[in-house]
């Protein structure tokens, strides 16, 4: 990353304006460095409190459904906490995990 930015083949940009200090530590940059700020591109909306209070407590695992990434282990969490719905996003890729 260094030596993209330092030869001005970089365009770097943030969601978070703490990033840019974080980003001149890790990747030893010097302190000229500053990234655009480009804002969530998601909208949140703004909540009332019944909205609120009728949310629902969910936990997304988005993974690939292979050997490699290890999906027994979010089942076995949901196993022990069912208060909460837990919804799987993935593809299988391996022929062992499509049995």
């Amino acid at each position: 990353m260094n030596s993209l930015y330092s030869s001005n083949r970089l365009v770097p940009i943030s969601q978070g304006r703490d990033f840019v200090d974080k980003a001149r530590r890790l990747y030893a940059l010097p302190k000229s460095f500053s990234a655009r700020f480009v804002p969530n591109a998601v909208d949140t909306p703004e909540l009332r409190d019944k909205e609120i209070a009728r949310k629902e407590d969910i936990v997304v695992s988005l993974a690939r459904l292979d050997i490699v990434k290890r999906p027994w282990i979010i089942g076995e969490v949901a196993r022990v906490m069912p208060e909460y719905k837990f919804i799987f996003a993935g593809q299988v890729h391996d022929k062992e995990m499509k049995k």
